[in-house]
């Protein structure tokens, strides 16, 4: 590895999924500082995962906020300069947060970086690409290196946390100024 451990918080967001798969996904990235946010607010499982795994912050909701809010919530207990988002049926290697590190770090306005996907068959799986609006064939893209896209599917997202928290505060800026207007 070649990044501090540190430097990167991990958020998954949970919603009735199951103890194994989230023990799965846990078991690589167990050495970085996690975040749980459950939608469900499942108090047995809660305690389930913990009997096996360090978690930093475990937040059981009451209700289902859905996903925009609960990683909001997630990403304010963050004290790293990085998180990752990453769903529980996900896996990733620390070599794999560390190319994503590197890639994002290498690029200055550099947003987030996500990596290319594969099923549990080793196939390639779409990730991203055009925008939806675009109307544009949506093709698996195979692809070497690093490249710019116009929308990532969001299973696994590496981003800075102060460039994410600049946009979301400018965002609420835009759209507090378009109610004025109206």
């Amino acid at each position: 590895m070649n990044f501090r451990i540190d430097e990167i918080t991990i958020i998954i967001l949970l919603y009735e999924e199951d103890l194994n798969l989230i023990l799965k996904c846990i078991e690589n990235i167990k050495n970085f500082k996690i975040i749980i946010v459950d939608n469900a607010g499942n108090i047995s499982l809660k305690k389930q995962v913990e009997e096996k795994f360090k978690i930093y912050k475990y937040i059981l909701n009451k209700k289902n906020y859905g996903w925009s809010k609960a990683i909001n919530q997630a990403i304010k207990q963050c004290d790293t300069e990085y998180i990752l988002l990453l769903q529980a049926d996900c896996s990733i290697s620390n070599k794999d947060i560390s190319i994503l590190l590197k890639s994002h770090k290498k690029y200055e306005n550099c947003f987030m970086t996500s990596p290319t996907y594969y099923d549990e068959e080793s196939r390639l799986s779409y990730n991203g690409g055009c925008l939806p609006e675009k109307k544009l064939k949506m093709d698996v893209l195979n692809l070497e290196g690093d490249v710019c896209v116009d929308s990532v599917i969001t299973a696994v997202v590496l981003f800075k946390k102060r460039i994410f928290l600049k946009l979301v505060y400018s965002m609420k800026i835009f759209f507090y100024i378009l109610e004025i207007m109206n």
